[in-house]
């Protein structure tokens, strides 16, 4: 296991060495770069194992989340979490958790920060071939270790010269051992479900609901905020920009909201377009806080689209809209598909306010009794300090919810997308969400529970 997690690791170790070939340092600055600005990273892939003259040849599929020193590793049915401090192998088969302090196995355990300063020294880098993958052009890097004594006698490192991603590494050892590792998807900056992850202790029952049932409707966002104008639920999250229109049937709880620093919806487009006032853009719901962000950015571009979020990155790859409104952990995958960002709406949002930017909150219908309110508002609250205390336990539920991630990631991790504000709103969140209304022309008194 350890061995796999090192040689994956490598994939994104890169530095660059003097004495190297000048293409080959400038290609690999080049994948650094995109690396070291990402703050997390997702890898999907496929590990292979051959030894023709032992008779080897085996396969197997896997992913890893990597933040900083964190990671979590599923290979081979075990699960592998690196929290800094300590590794907990989960092994399902023998219904195990080893829990292990990283300073008693430092010399058995790769860890990122480790493997970044190993790879800058010990490689001499060479300009190799270049491939055709299908429709990608892989072009190799040739690492040499330095170390006579090394059991590696050289690896290939492949390259998408297309959006500098890593597509494979073939290590080659002096026992003619090779070991390939294909990358099948690499996701930046990976998204949690958040709500899957703030619901998961109350809706499975993992925490005492105080005699509340709850009957759970899963829908797109856009979906949830039109069911709002006719109070379809008693208890339903909102876009903030949808709550403008139903603030008379809808309170807003404290709990469970969704605030972003500097961090938000995303126009984004293909490299080569040239956006103006005519262009059509594919937003993911008029209701959206999204959209409403859009209008106050881009005030003269009116030619807009309604498309299913999950849908948007699609439309513009395939030229049906210029640009597209991303939201959710489509905010994390479209450097993987080689599209690019235009603007950041949350930067935009912090720009002008100063504020947090609010995306959505969890409503109370005001037909409910205020104990009833209350209670609701408490159970929500109490659900996320489960989650943050018990970083694993919502797995199995967000596996079956996200659109774009197959295992919930380590807390630490979770912290990007679940924050102080999601347990409380505190004054300067209800601040920022009664600017937000205000550039919905809304008044904003008696909104808050």
């Amino acid at each position: 296991m350890k061995k796999y997690l090192l040689i994956f690791i490598l994939l994104f170790s890169l530095n660059i060495n003097s004495q190297n070939d000048p293409r080959a340092e400038k290609l690999l600055s080049k994948v650094s770069s995109k690396i070291d600005s990402a703050e997390s990273y997702k890898i999907d892939f496929k590990y292979t194992l051959e030894n023709k003259l032992e008779g080897i040849s085996q396969d197997a599929l896997g992913n890893v989340t990597i933040q900083g020193d964190n990671y979590l590793l599923n290979f081979m049915g075990i699960t592998q979490i690196c929290d800094s401090n300590s590794i907990y192998s989960i092994v399902p088969e023998n219904e195990e958790v080893i829990i292990s302090n990283i300073e008693e196995e430092e010399n058995q355990t790769i860890k990122p920060s480790k493997l970044l300063n190993f790879y800058r020294k010990g490689y001499l880098i060479l300009w190799d071939k270049l491939q055709s993958d299908y429709n990608k052009k892989i072009q190799f890097v040739k690492l040499i270790p330095s170390d006579s004594d090394s059991d590696i006698n050289y690896l290939l490192l492949g390259i998408n010269i297309s959006n500098n991603n890593i597509s494979k590494l073939i290590e080659i050892g002096k026992n003619k051992t090779k070991t390939i590792l294909n990358v099948n998807s690499i996701v930046f900056d990976p998204f949690l479900e958040n709500d899957t992850f703030i619901f998961d202790a109350l809706v499975n029952n993992k925490i005492d609901t105080c005699g509340i049932n709850f009957q759970v409707h899963m829908h797109d966002v856009e979906e949830l905020n039109k069911k709002s104008l006719t109070q379809t639920f008693d208890i339903t999250k909102l876009s903030f920009n949808a709550y403008s229109s139903c603030q008379e049937k809808y309170i807003i709880l404290g709990s469970g909201g969704a605030l972003g620093d500097k961090c938000g919806p995303l126009l984004i487009k293909k490299p080569t377009t040239i956006l103006d006032n005519n262009s059509l853009i594919a937003i993911p719901g008029k209701l959206t806080t999204a959209n409403l962000l859009f209008k106050m950015a881009y005030p003269e571009m009116n030619n807009i689209k309604e498309i299913l979020f999950s849908d948007i990155e699609h439309s513009v790859l395939s030229n049906n809209v210029q640009a597209g409104l991303i939201i959710h952990e489509n905010r994390f995958t479209y450097h993987a598909k080689g599209l690019v960002k235009e603007l950041d709406l949350g930067e935009f949002w912090a720009r002008q306010t100063s504020l947090p930017l609010p995306l959505g909150g969890i409503m109370a219908s005001r037909s409910l009794d205020k104990s009833v309110q209350e209670k609701v508002n408490l159970l929500i609250n109490l659900s996320i300090k489960y989650a943050f205390e018990n970083p694993t336990s919502s797995i199995n539920y967000t596996k079956l919810h996200c659109q774009e991630m197959d295992d919930v990631v380590i807390a630490s991790h979770i912290n990007l997308y679940v924050n102080k504000y999601s347990l409380s709103f505190g004054e300067e969140g209800k601040k920022a969400i009664k600017a937000l209304l205000s550039y919905s022309d809304e008044q904003s008194s008696n909104i808050f529970l």
